[in-house]
């Protein structure tokens, strides 16, 4: 019901990255809080474990979400994220933060479906800090999955590490 929730807040186009994570926090991630935390309850597993697995579902769904979105700002030709104005977080940064490119940037969005026009729009991603902004949240949340993983005492984490060793391998 949450995701659904967060899937209306989505095609909402909410303005700003505080609106940016209200709907992450609706859309992606209660999807993989329910199923880690279900999955850990239906394996016998304690309170306290499925607890964690519901935090590793908080880091898993921005994971995938932030992935997606620097799938869908990279890709080529411009996807709805472009053409629709979605929250598109790459996008997002581009146009509000503070850059030499930024008014380029915002003078770009209607042309985007020349490609001379989203290959510049693209560039600026990356020159914008847009898509290192992006691998630092990455970083920064596999980390924290790989420290509650750490501290877990599992008969098995191999699958557990195995799952988030595939969203950092998605990156190189």
């Amino acid at each position: 019901l949450k995701t659904a929730v967060g899937q209306h807040l989505d095609v909402q186009n909410l303005a700003g990255e505080s609106n940016y994570w209200r709907v992450v926090a609706a859309k992606s991630t209660p999807f993989y809080c329910g199923s880690l935390k279900v999955g850990a309850i239906a394996g016998g597993a304690s309170p306290a474990i499925a607890s964690q697995m519901y935090d590793l579902g908080v880091l898993f769904g921005e994971i995938i979400q932030i992935e997606d979105d620097l799938t869908d700002a990279l890709a080529t030709p411009a996807n709805a994220d472009w053409r629709q104005g979605r929250n598109n977080l790459l996008i997002l940064y581009a146009q509000t933060t503070d850059h030499p490119h930024n008014g380029r940037f915002v003078d770009l969005l209607p042309q985007i479906d020349d490609p001379a026009a989203l290959a510049e729009a693209q560039q600026i991603l990356v020159s914008s800090g847009a898509v290192a902004y992006c691998a630092y949240l990455l970083i920064s949340r596999y980390q924290a999955a790989d420290r509650i993983l750490s501290g877990m005492t599992l008969a098995n984490p191999r699958p557990m590490t195995e799952l988030l060793d595939s969203y950092a391998d998605s990156l190189l």
